[in-house]
C-alpha cells in the first residue's frame, strides 16, 4: 500500500506474476482522522494505521483485501518518486521485500507503472524489480534505498557512507556537510 501525500491519495499494488501487477487507489479525502475505524480482529489487523486502516477495511474494498492478503509487517517510511505519462503513473523507490525495515536498507526496490492511472480507480501494470545486483550505479547513495526519517534529513546510513568517502555525492532531502566539503543533496 502507498500514500501520495500531495494529492491523498492511497494506492494497493498487488503482483499478480513477474512483472505484472494489479492496482487499487482511492482518494483519501473521505478519510477522517481520529475516526476509529473498526478492523475484523484477525491477524495483522493492528499492523494497519490511519487511511491505510480506512481503505483496507472500506466496504468496497473486498476484492482489495482478497488480493493483497493480511499484513505482514508495519508501515515504512519511504522516499518515492511519483511522475505522470500519457499512458499512467510511474511510482519508483517502493520497498518490496519484508525485512526491509528491520535491516535499514531496502534490499530490492520496485519501479513500478500504474496504466491510466489518471482515469480509473484499479486496473493493471508492470513492475520491474530493482537490487544492487541489477544497477550499475552505487544504488546506496540515494536515499531511496533507506527507510525515510520523519525528519527529512538523510537515513544515518547514507550519511556514514558519505563521511566515508564510499559516496562521493548523496541524492535525498537536505544539504549534507561532510568533514571537507558540501555536498547538495538532489
Amino acid at each position: 500500500m502507498i500514500a501520495r501525500f500531495d494529492d491523498d491519495t492511497l494506492y494497493a499494488v498487488v503482483e499478480t506474476g513477474p512483472g505484472q501487477m494489479k492496482w487499487f487507489k482511492k482518494s483519501e479525502a473521505e478519510f477522517v482522522k481520529g475516526v476509529v475505524v473498526q478492523g475484523d480482529g484477525k491477524p495483522g489487523d493492528e499492523k494497519l494505521r490511519l487511511g491505510f486502516r480506512w481503505l483496507y477495511f472500506h466496504p468496497v474494498s473486498g476484492d482489495l483485501r482478497q488480493a493483497l492478503g493480511r499484513p505482514l509487517t508495519g508501515e515504512i517510511r519511504a522516499w518515492l518518486q511519483f511522475q505522470a505519462f500519457r499512458n499512467g503513473l510511474v511510482i519508483y523507490g517502493v520497498p518490496s521485500t519484508v525485512n526491509d525495515y528491520t535491516d535499514g536498507i531496502f534490499q530490492v526496490v520496485s519501479g513500478i507503472m500504474l496504466f491510466d492511472e489518471s482515469h480509473r480507480e484499479s486496473g493493471s501494470g508492470k513492475v520491474v524489480k530493482l537490487s544492487e545486483a541489477n544497477v550499475k550505479e552505487i544504488v546506496y547513495c540515494s536515499a531511496n534505498w533507506y527507510p525515510a526519517v520523519k525528519e527529512r534529513t538523510l537515513p544515518p546510513m547514507l550519511k556514514n557512507l558519505v563521511s566515508n568517502g564510499r559516496c562521493d555525492s548523496a541524492h535525498g532531502a537536505e544539504i549534507f556537510t561532510t568533514p571537507h566539503s558540501q555536498i547538495q543533496i538532489d
